[in-house]
């Protein structure tokens, strides 16, 4: 699951850039704007080798390939979906292609943490994206597998993250009223998704979530979505599980990516009866060990909080979208 990012390079490879032209490309203020495309602190002897060459008036294309082995090591994509689930999700779609591209991935996946911004981290101090997100994903508007095509959607990937071809199998923890009511969720066109680890603006209500996620977006420029969706929130909490084995949004045992039960709402809202709550995911549990038949599937909890509980262990997850 290798991402490539020399195709975006393919009409410029025969140009260079001045000295005066690289350094228009530089941002300090805007860590995450479209002409801040270089590696802060990753792999440091090649963010040298990146800064020197723009100085120098380095090809391109040379430049693309002294980055393209570290890019990224894992990625949900075409060929992700076919080696752990055994699904086709067809060819990218240009939007797709466009935010795998170099200009658009790469400033989001090696730029500094937003949470660490907003915590009062200097840029060059923070952790990047890639060190402190799960694996990004490419969710897909439909797939096929022998010979059926299905919409992807929050039941689907629920049945089938609980028989990956390989990794580590998982399943939602109980048939809630949540599901029952927005399991048929699915996507228009397919995008990217990157989800943070751990979540913010714990014990906030709504409100005050989406207006953490505001402010966040005012002072870092990361673009993330200010009301995060249910399908996107799943996809890469069970993504990350089957192929790493680590459960994040967790319930604070081991094995889990935290330390404390966590919940991330989403903007879904579930009615009960005359009210009606924001939809949460999270408290992913190991599964039971089976005598003699090895670890069950691990739990993810999906339901309904109030969303004026105010509940320690309830926060809301950062995701940037492509779309």
């Amino acid at each position: 699951m290798a991402l490539s990012v020399l195709s975006s390079f393919s009409s410029s490879s025969s140009s260079s850039s001045s000295s005066s032209s690289a350094q228009k490309e530089i941002d300090p203020a805007n860590h995450f704007g479209d002409k801040n495309v270089f590696l802060k602190r990753h792999q440091r002897e090649y963010a040298a080798k990146v800064i020197d060459g723009t100085k120098n008036a380095l090809n391109v294309m040379n430049l693309a390939l002294i980055i393209a082995g570290y890019v990224v090591e894992d990625i949900m994509d075409r060929d992700g979906w076919k080696d752990y689930f055994g699904i086709e999700i067809g060819e990218e779609t240009e939007e797709v292609r466009e935010a795998l591209s170099f200009p658009h991935f790469y400033r989001v996946y090696h730029g500094p943490n937003p949470i660490d911004l907003m915590n009062g981290i200097q840029a060059d101090k923070a952790r990047q994206v890639c060190e402190s997100c799960l694996i990004p994903v490419v969710i897909p508007e439909r797939f096929t597998s022998s010979d059926i095509s299905r919409d992807f959607d929050l039941r689907t990937f629920g049945v089938l993250a609980q028989h990956p071809k390989k990794g580590h199998a998982a399943k939602y923890w109980r048939e809630a009223e949540a599901l029952k009511q927005h399991g048929k969720i699915r996507v228009k066109r397919s995008y990217v998704v990157i989800c943070l680890q751990e979540v913010v603006a714990r014990a906030k209500p709504w409100s005050g979530q989406v207006q953490y996620l505001e402010e966040l977006n005012a002072k870092t420029n990361y673009g993330c979505e200010k009301e995060p969706d249910a399908l996107s929130q799943n996809t890469a909490l069970f993504a990350h599980h089957v192929v790493t084995g680590r459960r994040p949004f967790s319930d604070g045992k081991k094995g889990g990516m935290e330390d404390k039960v966590t919940y991330g709402r989403t903007r879904e809202l579930v009615h009960i009866g005359q009210n009606q709550y924001h939809m949460v995911s999270g408290c992913f549990a190991a599964g039971a060990i089976v005598p003699l038949g090895g670890p069950a599937p691990a739990g993810l909890n999906v339901y309904d909080y109030d969303s004026g509980s105010g509940r320690e262990n309830c926060g809301v997850g950062v995701l940037w979208k492509s779309s």
